[in-house]
């Protein structure tokens, strides 16, 4: 995994999403702001999978609070963990547009417990089941 320099950014998304990058970023801020009450914005860094896969991130050390009603899942989350579940869900919503952003939806899904440690990766999972 590695982080996006800053000179990359501006072509990351599309190259990551495809036709459907723009949609893509409105979709994921979105949801960050729909499913926690205390996320207020903020600078999403860029990371990079060694498998292809990609995920957005907020600072690590800020905690948000992520509740869905529709699992009954209501947990923290630092801002790593916060931005990988909030990739998953709008990869999933755009996975139905692409089978592109599908193939990323499962290269990030498939890479989440080497990414994170065992506890905040059973949180991810829980998040998106």
């Amino acid at each position: 995994m590695r982080k996006v320099a800053d000179n990359r950014r501006s072509n990351f998304l599309h190259k990551m999403t495809g036709n459907q990058f723009l949609r893509f970023e409105g979709l994921a801020y979105n949801l960050a702001d729909n499913f926690s009450e205390n996320y207020n914005g903020g600078y999403w860094d860029f990371y990079a999978l060694d498998n292809g896969g990609f995920f957005m991130a907020l600072d690590k050390k800020d905690t948000y609070r992520f509740v869905n009603a529709m699992n009954y899942t209501d947990i923290e989350l630092d801002g790593v963990a916060f931005g990988a579940v909030i990739t998953l869900f709008a990869l999933g919503i755009l996975a139905e547009r692409s089978q592109f952003v599908a193939d990323k939806y499962y290269l990030l899904r498939d890479a989440i417990s080497n990414i994170f440690d065992k506890e905040t990766a059973s949180k991810i999972y829980r998040a998106i089941d």
